[in-house]
């Protein structure tokens, strides 16, 4: 392939990928997921003082989602009442093409982007969309860790290891289930470099384990738990 070419490719491929995302994103505009309004009900009776709870006086952890409960929270209390649904389409469109750009440019095996044409796949995938589009915080996972993922490829350092210490901790309070991040990253990581990933592991380790050991803490003191209402449930 000519570098002409590549260059077009370069631009013409994410171009078309978005365009063609925000077309399907379009038919989700009026599409809920009704999980959706249980964590927009805590973060809502949070803001109004009565605690992040479903029922007021009633201390039951039913979303899985802390990340996202806090960013509603904050638009409740930064927005008009009218303006927060709005605000997290936007914020599902807005996550959806940053995942799509990531992806778009996330490292090969040599170090060069992977631009190729499967981006499109993506940016048609009618679950991706519809993830987007949903009211839930799967684009919001998505991205953290695609950013955690592109962070882990710098060389190994202190600040390295805690950037992405600090990126897994908000992928385990979007997602519980993101937990084994905790012990796979730095296995990986140590793996590849070894003994020089050692300055890398206490960066982690020092960026990571206050943020999820600190809400585990606060979970169990206020809900009586350390996992969500759901998991016990299930």
């Amino acid at each position: 392939m000519s570098e002409r070419v590549e260059r077009s490719l370069a631009w013409m491929l994410p171009s078309i990928g978005a365009a063609l995302f925000f077309a399907l994103w379009l038919d989700y505009r009026d599409f809920w997921l009704d999980d959706s309004f249980i964590t927009f009900r805590y973060a809502r009776n949070w803001v109004d003082g009565l605690g992040p709870s479903f029922n007021p006086g009633e201390a039951v952890e039913g979303y899985t989602t802390f990340s996202w409960l806090v960013l509603l929270a904050t638009a409740f209390r930064l927005l008009p009442a009218a303006s927060v649904l709005p605000f997290v389409k936007l914020c599902g469109l807005g996550l959806g093409l940053w995942v799509l750009w990531r992806s778009y440019t996330f490292p090969g095996p040599g170090g060069e982007p992977r631009r190729r044409f499967w981006i499109l796949l993506l940016a048609a995938n009618p679950v991706f969309v519809a993830n987007c589009g949903d009211g839930m915080e799967t684009p919001l996972f998505m991205l953290l860790l695609l950013e955690c993922a592109w962070a882990s490829l710098a060389p190994p350092s202190a600040r390295g290891g805690a950037w992405v210490g600090v990126l897994a901790a908000a992928c385990i309070w979007t997602r519980p289930e993101a937990l084994p991040l905790l012990g796979g990253l730095p296995l990986v990581v140590l793996g590849f470099h070894g003994r020089a990933a050692l300055p890398w592991l206490r960066g982690f380790a020092l960026a990571s384990l206050p943020l999820v050991v600190g809400h585990f803490a606060w979970r169990l003191g206020y809900y009586g738990a350390v996992l969500p209402n759901t998991f016990y449930a299930k």
